[in-house]
């Protein structure tokens, strides 16, 4: 039936998950404060975005040659950041609800 093959998808993407590195699954350390959790995302994200620079400086001199990683670390970092941006905004429009309530 086609019960077997939704079966073997599940385990195909539980067998894809395994492969992924701890780092990618779980967060470097529990974060303990909102603060320690944003400061944590903001210097993984500068991390990014200096991993993709380099990135694209060897590919501009012609030391490596995987195009396709290059794009994969420009598009992590630019979701990085756009992530960042987003919690950014939504703390900044939090705040300014907070400031508009009357007393």
């Amino acid at each position: 039936m086609a019960i077997e093959s939704i079966a073997a998808v599940g385990a195909a993407s539980a067998a894809a998950s395994s492969a992924l590195p701890a780092a990618a699954i779980s967060p470097l350390r529990e974060p303990s404060t909102l603060f320690s959790a944003i400061s944590d995302q903001i210097a993984i994200t500068d991390q990014r975005i200096q991993s993709a620079d380099q990135s694209v400086r060897s590919l501009a001199a012609g030391e490596i040659e995987d195009l396709h990683g290059v794009m994969l670390d420009l598009e992590k970092a630019k979701l990085s950041l756009s992530l960042v941006v987003q919690v950014r905004n939504r703390l900044l429009e939090s705040y300014q609800e907070v400031m508009r309530m009357q007393l």
